[in-house]
């Protein structure tokens, strides 16, 4: 993975340098390419600890209540 990030780091810059690429395209690129799946790999992993961890944001309690037909099974 790192490979492939060092590679289009290196495809960016010498589309830059050499064929005269403009800097938002470069931009765009490395964005697009490289940090944008690392960002949700990183939000998917905290969303699965959460989950794992059964903790809620106070404000989804609000919004979202517990209906109360269901029941609640409290492990002790």
């Amino acid at each position: 993975m790192i490979l492939v990030l060092m590679a289009i780091g290196a495809i960016s810059i010498y589309g830059y340098t050499s064929l005269g690429w403009m800097k938002e395209a470069v931009y765009a690129l490395i964005g697009g390419v490289c940090l944008l799946p690392v960002m949700v790999i990183l939000m998917e992993s905290d969303a699965l600890h959460s989950a794992d961890q059964v903790k809620l944001p106070d404000s989804m309690v609000e919004k979202y209540p517990a209906p109360s037909n269901v029941k609640v099974i409290v492990e002790e």
